[in-house]
C-alpha cells in the first residue's frame, strides 16, 4: 500500500514512496518546506548563492543569521532576503552583494558597512535613536567602492548625537542609485544626507534624493 508524504514534528523530512511502492526519506532542502502533501519554497529564510556553484544555503531568518550569512560568504556570492525586519549592525564584505526581495519589504534597523566593491540592493535601512551618539544608515569602505541600488535609508536622531543616512571619513566611498537618502529634524546634532568627515570621499549619487534637515550634505558636489 503505498504511504502518502507524512507531515513531522519538525517538518523537516518525510516518507514517500516510489512508482515501485519502495518507502523512502527526504529531507527539506534551501527554501524547501514539506508540509503534509506539499513540498514549496518556505520563503522565511536568508539565502546564500554560491558564485562557484555550489548549492544554495541556508540562515536562520534573523539578526545572528544574516552575520553568519555575510561570514560564510567570498567574493561574487548573492545573499536573498525575503520579506523580513533585521536589527543589528553589519558589514558586507567585499564583493559580496545583499539583495532584497522588495524595496519595501526587506527592512534593516542597523548600521551597514559596506566592503570594496560589494553592493546592497532592493530594501530599506531604518533607524531612530533618541540619544546623544551618532547615528549612520550607510558607512563607506577604507578603500574602493559601496554600491546601493534601490535602498531607502531614513535615519532619525532625535537626541543630541548627529546623523547621517551615508557617512564617509576614509578613502572609500558610496555609489547610491535610485535611492532615497534622508536624515530630518531631529535633536541637537546635525542631520545631512551624506555626511564626510575628515579624509571622507566623495559619494556619487545617481538618480534618487538626498535630504537632510541642516543639509542634503557637507560638501559642495
Amino acid at each position: 500500500m503505498e504511504r502518502a508524504v507524512e507531515r513531522l514534528t519538525a517538518m523537516e523530512s518525510a516518507w514517500v514512496t516510489t512508482p515501485g511502492g519502495l518507502p523512502i526519506n527526504v529531507s527539506e532542502g534551501p527554501d524547501i518546506d514539506i508540509v503534509g502533501q506539499a513540498i514549496g519554497r518556505g520563503g522565511d529564510t536568508i539565502l546564500l548563492f554560491d558564485s562557484s556553484g555550489n548549492p544554495v544555503a541556508e540562515y536562520v531568518l534573523t539578526s545572528a543569521g544574516l552575520t553568519a550569512a555575510l561570514a560564510a560568504a567570498t567574493a561574487g556570492d548573492i545573499i536573498t532576503l525575503p520579506a523580513c525586519t533585521i536589527a543589528g549592525d553589519h558589514t558586507i564584505p567585499a564583493t559580496v552583494h545583499v539583495v532584497g526581495l522588495a524595496r519595501f519589504g526587506v527592512i534593516l534597523t542597523g548600521q551597514v558597512t559596506g566592503g570594496t566593491g560589494a553592493s546592497l540592493e532592493n530594501c530599506c535601512i531604518t533607524r531612530t535613536a533618541n540619544d546623544a551618539n551618532v547615528l549612520y544608515g550607510v558607512v563607506a569602505p577604507a578603500t574602493g567602492t559601496f554600491y546601493l541600488s534601490h535602498v531607502n535609508v531614513l535615519v532619525t536622531q532625535a537626541g543630541a548625537g548627529n546623523a547621517a543616512a551615508i557617512y564617509s571619513n576614509a578613502g572609500g566611498d558610496v555609489e547610491a542609485w535610485n535611492c532615497s537618502l534622508r536624515a530630518p529634524a531631529g535633536g541637537a546634532g546635525w542631520h545631512y544626507g551624506v555626511y564626510l568627515d575628515a579624509g571622507g570621499n566623495i559619494t556619487y549619487i545617481e538618480g534618487g534624493v538626498c535630504i537632510g534637515f541642516t543639509g542634503a550634505t557637507n560638501w559642495s558636489p
